[in-house]
Parts: structure tokens; C-alpha cells; sequence
């Protein structure tokens, strides 16, 4: 019979190099990752967020940025489109400041019975009759300068200036504190069609030592 192979001598040592089927338990660090969701999963998540996150901050800021530089932009015309008016607003209000002064000397010097600018003109827009409009009120230290129209025809239009000069002159509140009333400047406007007037409305003088002799003069010479 013939005899059996022999094993060769170095089969058993070369068994022995080759590595065991599982893992080494205790070597932690060699461990395969077998959860469902790695790790390294939610770190990329994570860094995803981030990175969005600071995307859209930073845009949000560059458009906040861009938004308030419009906004700037359009508030610089606008001031620029308003200086010329509010310079004009600056210039009536001095002279307002100015007119106002005179008025409170005139109130000093009228005394108690005081002529008021402001109450004047409110009464003056209570009492205004509906075809006459007044455009322009003056306040001086001798006198108050009234300038308006009339509507309507001429003729019409003149007789109601003079209905109103009369009512002025007979007004039961203003009409002592002014010594004469009467028209500067009257006629039609070709551009507008209206009957344009000035009226002069004369303060009386102060009632002086002086002056209530001259009274007594022209009495006398009457």
C-alpha cells in the first residue's frame, strides 16, 4: 500500500499566523462602526448648519445694509427737493417773528383795549361775505393792509368791495380801533377775471394831550 502524505513540518506555525475571524473585543479602537447612523453623519449635519446658518446672516445683513443705504440715498433727495422750501419757511418765519414783535408793541401802546393781529384776522374770516376772498394780510405799525378780490361781474364785484369797505367801517368790534378805511388800489384782473382791491385800514392815533386838541381845533372850526 502506499503510504500517506506527511504534513509538512511549517503547516502548523502558518496556521497559526493567520488572524482570528472576529474582532478583538477588548481593542475598542479597532471595533467596526456598526450603529445605524455613523457618527460622522451628525458631525457633517452639524458643520452643514453652521455653514448655512452664517450664510444667511450674512446675507440678511448685506441686504439690511443695502436696504438702509437706499433708504438713505432717498432721504438725501428728499432733503435736497425740500431745502429751497424750508429756507423759505425760515425766511416768512423771521419775518413772522418780526411782525409779531411789532404787534406786541402795538398792544402796549393801544392799552386795554388792545387790537389783537390774530384775533383780528379770525374775526375777519368769521365775518368775510362769500363772493369777497382775501389773499394778503399786512400788519404795520400805523395801519393793517388788506388785499383780496371779488367774484362775479364787474360792476357786481365793485359794489360788493365797497359793501364790504362799509362793513369794515361799521364792524362793531374792530371798527373803533381804526380811524380811516379805505381802497388803494381797486380794479379787474384781465388774468383772472376777479375785481381786485387793497385796502388801507388806518390805526387812530393815541389819545395824547396833543392830539385832543387838534380834536378840539376841528370841532371848533366846524
Amino acid at each position: 500500500m502506499p503510504l500517506l502524505p506527511k504534513k509538512p513540518r511549517d503547516a502548523k506555525p502558518a496556521a497559526q499566523a493567520i488572524p482570528a475571524w472576529h474582532p478583538n473585543f477588548r481593542n475598542i479602537d479597532r471595533l467596526p462602526d456598526t450603529k445605524t447612523v455613523r457618527t460622522a453623519f451628525f458631525i457633517n449635519i452639524a458643520a452643514v448648519t453652521v455653514t448655512l446658518t452664517l450664510l444667511i446672516i450674512t446675507i440678511n445683513r448685506e441686504m439690511e445694509a443695502r436696504s438702509l443705504a437706499a433708504q438713505t440715498e432717498e432721504l438725501q433727495t428728499q432733503i435736497t427737493k425740500d431745502e429751497p422750501g424750508s429756507k423759505q419757511a425760515l425766511a416768512r418765519a423771521e419775518k413772522f417773528e418780526v411782525e409779531e414783535k411789532k404787534l406786541r408793541e402795538l398792544a402796549e401802546f393801544v392799552g386795554p383795549g388792545k387790537f389783537v393781529l390774530s384775533n383780528f384776522i379770525l374775526h375777519l374770516g368769521e365775518q368775510l361775505p362769500g363772493k369777497i376772498a382775501l389773499t394778503h394780510v399786512e400788519y404795520r405799525q400805523s395801519e393793517v393792509i388788506l388785499r383780496g378780490h371779488a367774484r362775479g361781474a364787474t360792476d357786481e364785484a365793485a359794489g360788493d368791495a365797497d359793501d364790504y369797505i362799509r362793513q369794515l367801517r361799521t364792524d362793531p368790534v374792530y371798527g373803533s380801533f381804526f380811524e380811516d378805511i379805505s381802497a388803494t388800489n381797486q380794479g379787474s384782473n384781465p388774468a383772472t377775471g376777479w375785481y381786485d382791491f387793497d385796502l388801507r385800514l388806518k390805526f387812530k392815533e393815541p389819545a395824547t394831550k396833543e392830539n385832543k386838541d387838534k380834536d378840539k381845533d376841528k370841532e371848533a372850526k366846524k
